[in-house]
C-alpha cells in the first residue's frame, strides 16, 4: 500500500523560479568550514601491485608467438588490461579527491578574502566618515552636506 502525501498549498519546489530565496543554504564563515584531518595520497602503495601485475602480463604478451595457440598469454593479455583498468579506477578516485580538497581548499580561501575585504570596507568607511568629500562642507551639527553654505564654517 503505497500512499503519496499531498503537497501543501505553501510549498514549493527548490530550485524553481518561485522557490523562496530563504530556502538557500547560507554562506559560511572561514570559522564554520570544516577541513577533514588530511590522509596521505599514497599512490606508490596504490599502484605498486597493479605494476608489477601489469609488467610480468605485458611481458608475456610482447613474447607470444602467434603461429601457435597460446591462451595463457590471451589470459595474460586480459590480466594486463584488467590491471590498467585498476589503476585507472585508483587513479581517477585520487583525481576526484583532490578536486573536492582543491575546492575546499578554495572555499576557505574565498572566506578568508571576505572576511578581510570585509574589515578593509569597514575601516575604511570609518575614516572616511571624518572625512569631507569634495563638494561637501561639515554642518554645525557635525555632518558633512552638498547643501551648506561655503562660508558657513568661517563661523563655526
Amino acid at each position: 500500500m503505497n500512499q503519496e502525501t499531498p503537497a501543501l498549498e505553501n510549498e514549493k519546489a527548490p530550485g524553481s523560479a518561485t522557490a523562496d530565496v530563504r530556502e538557500r543554504p547560507a554562506m559560511l564563515s572561514c570559522d564554520q568550514i570544516q577541513i577533514p584531518a588530511r590522509q596521505p595520497y599514497d599512490v606508490y602503495a596504490k599502484l605498486e601491485d597493479p605494476m608489477g601485475v601489469l609488467s610480468v602480463a605485458l611481458g608475456q604478451w610482447e613474447d607470444r608467438d602467434d603461429s601457435k595457440a597460446q591462451p595463457d598469454v590471451r589470459r595474460a593479455a586480459n590480466t594486463a588490461m584488467a590491471a590498467i583498468d585498476g589503476m585507472l579506477r585508483d587513479l581517477h578516485a585520487m583525481r576526484a579527491r583532490l578536486v573536492s580538497e582543491i575546492r575546499g581548499s578554495d572555499d576557505a580561501t574565498a572566506a578568508r578574502v571576505d572576511a578581510m575585504l570585509a574589515a578593509s570596507a569597514r575601516t575604511a568607511r570609518a575614516s572616511l566618515a571624518d572625512t569631507p568629500a569634495a563638494g561637501f562642507l561639515r554642518t554645525a551639527g557635525g555632518q558633512f552636506d552638498a547643501q551648506a553654505d561655503p562660508e558657513a564654517w568661517i563661523y563655526q
